[in-house]
């Protein structure tokens, strides 16, 4: 038996216990996944129409959504296509127009009477017209409705599912009437008082029907929904961040190998890496074990500042370990760590999974011993047969893409070693603390002084020949450049990309046959790729044709020059990475996207922005900006939940508010009283899976 208007309903009732939801419309609602009555209420308006002005029809502005009263003209049907009025007032005439089987129509519009049509406006043949407005016809005396009303989703869409905006307003209406007071809040009471926020009640009622003049008082609404989203997602990563705290190994601050790697650099720390140098060594000598992320933009000196943590670990007695992504990256990191720690008694090894049998077992044997103080390498060093004798600091490179297991296995190599995650993606602070809330976050947000900014440039298919005759001058007065091509080899599925081995081909016959040209790619022997950097290093090949393998890390100082093919096929905050592998010497540097027939206008206005700036942590903002939230890098693969109403990006300031108010609960839990605190744990059961996430930024 259908329920009556008095009856009130819960929020999990289905909306076909609402008046007038058939099984027509039912099904219609369902659609668009709407199923109860609580999913109803989160149907929030696309926008809203204002009728409390009536617009002269003269005035209206395409794209606009307005509300005219006039009078009706000449009308004409199309059977079963098209149906047409003419709507007059004294300032102009404006066409209504509604398509399809609209036979019925016929007949119900009388000349000369009065209509009020409310829609959004569009010009066809430069006079206005509505498609498929609401209308009421207008007897006697009737003055129009007025009021805010509330405009749900597209029209086509509500069309295909055979309902419309006002048959939704009525199912909404009926529910904020029928659910009395039954809105159960999942915030705690004091977090509610503290920012003043109002009750679930009235924030739908006043996002479906505002009350006030004009809609300037929604934001603070649509934020109370926001904030709840925040809340529930920061009191969750505040507690895996709790539950990750354990007793650590204190160690204690020493100079002697801090001075050694501090003369080696040849340079003064920069502020920020000062600041963050004191922060992570304030972990180290703390009784709680350091689980921290350092973060900073290409260039800014993450390698100097892990260098200084293994210093004081080495000089406590510990041993400390660096895991780089790839071996390339393995064998660069330690010709640095060499060169910082030349000069003193630290024993530094490579451990790769190309070295002869033999050799590791010498090297895992000195290891096991702690002969050897710091050990750099790739995944070879969590397999079962490396062993430490006294792990102290782990200090991980994340473009792994480093589980929680693994992170597990290498942590259960040492006693309890503290654990430093490294990160070369810039990502918005806030972001990387919601990304990350089981690391403490440190930022190093200062390039060293005196460095030249690479410049940027767009270069379409007729400026090749000019690009490729100024780097030819360039490789003759010493400069290096890096080729980067999305593809390794060609496809016949996407003929007009360039693939790396076929440019290599071109540039060694046609373009540059008097150099030497190198080819690096993920497919290669490892040896094969250590020869290909090791021959772009020294000048042997001064020109490298290279896959994204380069994008993390590789520093060769001479490179000055980088040519990016199909630019548009790679994020923005890639293409920054790739940019980071040039401009780390004394000359100027050039980076070139090469812009191809098929670059999307957007794209193109895209790679525009990219050349305007040089900052990472804007590049990265402009890159979310334009993937989203849903496509951020590690969001999905992270476990992260889609947002109703939050967005990581541009919802900072709720972020902030949210995570003071959860660490503030997490400090003093009783305050909240027990009710509150399961419907609260109800809420975070959509966030249960990511104490499992994998920890992404690559």
């Amino acid at each position: 038996m259908k329920t009556t208007l008095k009856d009130p309903l819960l929020l999990d009732a289905s909306v076909d216990a609402l008046s007038g939801i058939g099984n027509r419309r039912s099904a219609a609602f369902h659609e668009l996944n709407i199923r109860t009555v609580w999913d109803l209420l989160n149907f929030l308006p696309r926008t809203y129409l204002n009728r409390r002005h009536i617009v002269p029809i003269r005035e209206l502005q395409e794209g606009a959504f307005a509300s005219v009263v006039g009078r009706i003209g000449r009308s004409q049907l199309i059977p079963r296509k098209r149906f047409s009025i003419e709507l007059e007032d004294d300032s102009g005439s404006l066409l209504l127009v509604w398509f399809g089987r609209v036979d019925y129509m016929k007949g119900k519009f009388p000349e000369g009477e009065r209509l009020n049509v409310w829609g959004k406006v569009g010009f066809f043949r430069d006079s206005p017209q509505l498609v498929h407005p609401e209308y009421r016809l207008l007897s006697g005396d009737d003055i129009p409705e007025k009021g805010i009303f509330p405009i749900y989703t597209r029209p086509e869409e509500l069309k295909e599912a055979a309902i419309d905006s006002k048959i939704v307003r009525a199912a909404v209406r009926d529910a904020l009437e029928r659910t009395r007071e039954h809105y159960p809040e999942a915030l705690p009471s004091w977090v509610l008082k503290k920012r003043a926020w109002p009750a679930l009640k009235t924030v739908y009622r006043e996002l479906h029907f505002p009350s006030g003049e004009d809609l300037s008082a929604l934001p603070s609404y649509y934020n109370r929904l926001k904030y709840e989203e925040a809340f529930h997602l920061c009191l969750k990563m505040e507690r895996l961040q709790r539950a990750h705290e354990e007793a650590g190994i204190v160690f204690h601050a020493g100079e002697r190998l801090k001075k050694q790697v501090l003369l080696n650099t040849g340079f003064n720390l920069t502020t920020a890496q000062a600041r963050v140098q004191k922060e992570i060594e304030g972990d180290l000598c703390s009784a709680k074990r350091m689980n921290r992320l350092l973060q900073g933009d290409v260039g800014s000196g993450k390698t100097v500042i892990c260098a200084l943590a293994a210093a004081l670990v080495v000089e406590n007695g510990y041993q400390a370990a660096f895991m780089a992504p790839t071996e390339i990256l393995a064998r660069q990191h330690y010709r640095e760590w060499c060169r910082l720690f030349a000069g003193s008694d630290v024993r530094i090894e490579l451990f790769t999974g190309s070295q002869r049998a033999a050799d590791r077992a010498v090297l895992e044997e000195a290891l096991a011993e702690g002969r050897i103080q710091l050990a750099v390498g790739t995944h070879a060093l969590f397999s079962e047969s490396t062993r430490f004798r006294r792990l102290g600091l782990l200090m991980v490179d994340e473009q792994h893409r480093f589980g929680v297991a693994q992170r597990l296995a290498l942590k259960q190599k040492g006693e309890r070693p503290d654990m430093l995650v490294v990160s070369a993606t810039p990502i918005p602070r806030t972001l990387a603390l919601t990304l990350f809330g089981d690391l403490r976050l440190s930022v190093i947000d200062e390039l060293p002084p005196g460095r030249i900014p690479v410049k940027s440039f767009r270069v379409t298919e007729p400026k090749r020949r000019e690009m490729n005759e100024f780097i030819r001058k360039r490789i003759i007065s010493g400069g290096r450049v890096f080729f980067i091509l999305p593809l390794v080899e060609e496809s016949e599925k996407q003929q007009e990309v360039l693939s790396v081995k076929g440019m290599a081909d071109r540039l060694k016959q046609e373009v540059y046959p008097e150099f030497g040209v190198g080819l690096l790619h993920g497919g290669l022997p490892s040896e094969e790729k250590e020869a290909a950097m090791e021959a772009f290093r020294n000048g042997t090949t001064p020109v490298l044709c290279a896959t994204t393998v380069v994008e993390v890390g590789v520093d060769v100082p001479e490179a000055d020059i980088m040519v990016i093919e199909h630019p548009e096929r790679f994020g923005l905050a890639q293409l920054h990475q790739l940019r980071g592998r040039i401009g780390r010497g004394k000359r100027e540097s050039f980076c070139f996207l090469l812009i191809g027939p098929t670059c999307p206008e957007e794209a193109y206005e895209r790679l525009g922005r990219f050349t305007e700036t040089s900052d990472g942590f804007r590049i990265a903002e402009m890159d979310f900006e334009w993937r989203g939230p849903g496509e951020l890098s590690g969001m999905r693969q992270a476990g992260f939940p889609e947002f109703r109403f939050l967005n990581l990006l541009k919802d900072r300031a709720l972020l902030e508010m949210a995570r003071e108010d959860a660490q503030e609960h997490e400090d003093d839990p009783e305050r909240t009283p027990a009710e509150e605190a399961k419907r609260m744990d109800e809420a975070l059961a959509r966030f249960s899976h990511l104490s499992e996430r994998v920890l992404m930024t690559g």
